[in-house]
């Protein structure tokens, strides 16, 4: 409510009373006529409701602004203009019965709350006590204005976890700290090991799915947890087998490499190799491969399983049915010269992999996995490609994406994109590969069609205005009809187009929005695409992460 003026003083021929009832709690305003002037103003008003012990009723400042506007013509009237009032509540409970939230008004000169009047509102709604929040009502009753507050609280039940799968050897994939030696030196080729089973050997070990945690309503009453799922082993888990006295425990079959995957492993055969170069020729294995050293220039490497290369790889091609990890660095032909702006030439230097790949740095090659790519120190003039996520500067590392094509499903994440020089970085993130080159194909066809539309619609309203003017021939009338149907067919057509850009968009969009983020910082020129939606940055930012949204790339708030 709006207060009155307090300075505001009315001459008027009205003489105030102001009549306090302690027995009805109303404090009344009474103007009567007189025959000499006098003042009035809010502040009279005030003190004298507070000398008559009204100080902390409720006062009503629109009445008391009746009251001068009617005396400053000077007639007569009878107001009320406060009133003494008890602190009141209010009881809402959730439907879900998980909370119940109490609104109060608080006294004016009247009685106050106390925590037993909650109390027992509670108790009379069959509010269990236990679940009753004892600092949320002492807040309340402290409260000097209108408030509400959460009283009392359900506990959730948790739903039980399901089955667990836990390795019992050495996950290659599993994420290695780098630790320096009493030298403060790093040994980077010492992080991941590449490791083997003997026959017999415990593997994989499913846990039992778990009962989980039963809730409680805000009456007492116990919600029931879902319980955890019973999840099996994978179909197919070739070179192993089950203990005999275990179900839930996997064995080696035989002697080889471990490879984990979902809900299973398998031993693959293992073979390894000092190096791999001329004196091995190239290399297909069906299973895993070691390589404890490097891989040499013009090699071809493939294996059903993992690759694990302790080294370098040196302008070869190393295909893995699995996983494949480097230990240090991918070199391509560095006799390449990459014009700025200008597009990839064909790499020399190919590694792909079914599963994830991790590297030390990239330089003029090409990386394409399924999984994830992960890059510790930099990687440069490259061409990037994963269904997940592709991240540079893990433990410590650079994490330079420089130039290059950089293509992820869900999400770039590098400490800095571009470089000072500018150049430029491509990144896309979003719809795969594939289904960027379907949406560009489907854009072509949707504007062909339009245009189509454009030209038959012309000539359709050309015979329209024809006939308004003289009746159309038997061949302009069949002309229209065929124009008509030929419309249809083309509306129908781009419904069609339009449908499945929108389920390729959709299946561009993960749980978690895509995006592209540099964690320190990102440079001029760096070109984003997120699901479609296009950016060249410039101007340089620190730390920003950058997502779609509506038809606009913007930084993330």
């Amino acid at each position: 409510m709006t207060e009155p003026q307090t300075s505001e003083t009315i001459s008027t021929t009205i003489q105030l009373t102001l009549d306090v009832d302690d027995i009805t709690g109303i404090a009344t305003a009474v103007t009567v006529k007189t025959e000499q002037t006098g003042e009035i103003s809010v502040a009279d008003i005030l003190e004298t409701l507070s000398a008559q012990g009204a100080k902390d009723w409720k006062v009503d400042h629109n009445a008391i602004n009746d009251v001068l506007k009617k005396a400053k013509k000077h007639l007569e009237t009878r107001i009320v203009i406060a009133r003494r009032l008890d602190a009141s509540f209010s009881l809402k409970l959730a439907s879900d019965n998980m909370s119940a939230t109490i609104h109060v008004e608080p006294a004016y000169g009247g009685d106050p709350l106390t925590r037993e009047d909650l109390l027992a509102e509670l108790t009379e709604n069959g509010v269990d006590s236990k679940r009753v929040l004892g600092d949320a009502l002492q807040f309340l009753i402290s409260a000097t204005s209108a408030t509400d507050a959460i009283v009392a609280e359900g506990k959730p039940a948790v739903a039980g976890a399901d089955s667990e799968f836990i390795p019992l050897v050495q996950d290659d994939n599993a994420p290695q700290e780098l630790e320096e030696d009493e030298h403060g030196r790093v040994d980077f080729y010492a992080g991941k090991t590449y490791s083997t089973v003997e026959a017999g050997t415990p593997i994989l070990e499913r846990r039992p799915p778990q009962a989980g945690q039963v809730g409680m309503d805000i009456y007492g009453q116990i919600i029931p947890a879902e319980p955890g799922k019973e999840r099996p082993f994978a179909s197919k888990m070739e070179g192993t087998e089950f203990a005999s006295n275990d179900p839930n425990l996997v064995v080696a079959k035989m002697s080889g490499h471990p490879v984990f995957f979902d809900q299973g492993v398998r031993v693959d055969n293992s073979l390894s190799f000092e190096t791999i170069g001329l004196s091995t020729g190239h290399v297909t294995f069906d299973g895993s491969i070691e390589v404890k050293g490097d891989i040499m220039a013009d090699m071809r490497v493939e294996a059903t399983g993992d690759i694990f290369v302790k080294g370098a790889v040196e302008r070869a091609k190393v295909i893995a049915g699995h996983n494949l990890h480097i230990g240090g660095g991918i070199i391509g032909d560095t006799s390449v010269t990459v014009e700025d702006g200008d597009d990839l030439p064909v790499l020399e230097c190919r590694l792909e992999a079914t599963g994830d790949i991790s590297v030390r740095y990239v330089n003029l090659a090409s990386l394409k996995a399924k999984g994830n790519i992960e890059i510790r120190e930099y990687a440069f003039h490259s061409s990037l490609s994963a269904g997940g996520t592709i991240s540079l500067g893990q433990n410590g590392g650079k994490g330079n994406l420089v130039g290059g094509d950089t293509v992820a499903g869900h999400s770039v994440t590098a400490k800095l994109l571009g470089n000072r020089a500018y150049n430029v970085t491509r990144i896309r993130v979003g719809l795969s590969h594939d289904a960027w080159i379907d949406m560009q194909k489907l854009r072509f066809l949707r504007e062909q069609r339009l245009q189509q539309a454009r030209t038959l619609r012309n000539n359709l309203d050309r015979l329209k205005a024809k006939g308004q003017e003289e009746p159309l021939a038997p061949k302009d009338i069949q002309r229209a009809r065929k124009i008509h149907d030929t419309l249809l067919k083309l509306q129908s057509t781009i419904k069609e187009i339009d449908a499945r850009m929108n389920s390729l968009q959709d299946s561009g969009t993960n749980q978690n929005e895509p995006f592209v983020s540099a964690t320190q910082a990102c440079y001029p020129n760096c070109d984003i695409t997120i699901n479609g939606v296009h950016l060249i940055t410039k101007q340089e930012h620190r730390a920003i992460t950058f997502v779609k949204r509506g038809s606009a790339v913007t930084a993330k708030s």
